[in-house]
């Protein structure tokens, strides 16, 4: 019994192109280069209109993608210590978010670089009043 082996198409230049921009949106480092692999691996095999149409749902929905895995994320990343805001990196502005520790107490962090905010400030945190962030 000779049976054709199935036919697994490589994804086109056209839909790794979408995916390629899509996951832009995504976390720079291995959360991104991991959604970009699972992706196109879902594409192997799929007609050149099927892959098409993959790709503009991926291009549509990648901002929930992106707001899952934001908020999935830990708040302190391996990436965002190496790869940190020039403005976070020089104090001139964080992105304040409220936390919540084991202990039940609550305080700000970066949701940019994870720095801790010291309370100093006064006014707005995201301000350059006081303690510059």
């Amino acid at each position: 019994m000779n049976r054709p082996a199935p036919d697994l198409t490589a994804p086109r230049r056209l839909a790794r192109g979408g995916v390629g921009l899509a996951v832009h949106a995504l976390p720079a480092g291995q959360i991104r280069d991991r959604y970009r692999q699972e992706l196109l691996a879902d594409m192997y095999g799929m007609s050149r209109h099927t892959q098409i149409a993959y790709t503009l749902g991926v291009l549509t929905h990648i901002w929930a993608l992106r707001a899952a895995v934001v908020a999935d994320a830990p708040a302190i990343s391996e990436v965002t210590m190496s790869r940190r805001p020039f403005t976070c990196r020089t104090n001139l502005h964080h992105v304040w978010r409220w936390q919540t520790a084991d202990d039940g107490s609550r305080y700000r962090r970066c949701a940019r670089c994870g720095k801790d905010h010291s309370g100093i400030s006064k006014g707005d945190p995201n301000s350059l009043g006081g303690a510059f962030g």
